[in-house]
């Protein structure tokens, strides 16, 4: 009778720790199943995140394409603009000293009308190639702001 109880005091042991294996065994298959599943959401947001980034890189390459365009028709413009002022100062220059030579006194009053008046429209010119060129500098930074923007 004594080994009977002691049988049945095991087997009671037993089922015990069974029941604590199993679980134990249905909680690590729930953290199995939690991690599993963080996992996967790591790996979207991971994904995600690469792909924002690929687009992003995408967006700042079209905008320094953009910037160094925008630059290299800056530059041409401006060089344009030197070589025009320097041709029409060229021509203004011949126009007086050949006027000068022909006349003398009544040339020197005709001239400095004419003089007066294509360095107004010098003037006036280089307003506007300047106000392009602002124009051109204001899109060359709004582009920069909007590359700094893609790059937040």
């Amino acid at each position: 009778k004594l080994l009977q109880e002691e049988i049945t005091n095991y087997q009671s042991q037993i089922a015990n720790l069974n029941s604590e294996l199993a679980s134990l065994q249905s909680q690590l298959t729930t953290a199995q199943s939690e991690t599993s599943n963080i996992k996967n959401q790591y790996d979207q947001v991971q994904s995600k995140l690469t792909s924002q980034l690929t687009e992003s890189t995408t967006q700042n390459d079209q905008l320094q394409h953009q910037i160094t365009q925008l630059n290299t028709k800056l530059a041409a413009e401006r060089q344009k603009a030197q070589e025009q002022v320097k041709t029409n100062l060229e021509k203004i220059k011949a126009e007086i000293q050949s006027e000068a030579q022909q006349e003398r006194t009544a040339a020197v009053d005709e001239v400095r009308t004419k003089m007066n008046s294509e360095v107004a429209n010098l003037r006036d010119a280089l307003k506007v190639i300047k106000g392009e060129m602002g124009e051109k500098e204001m899109m060359v930074e709004k582009a920069w702001e909007d590359k700094i923007e893609g790059e937040r």
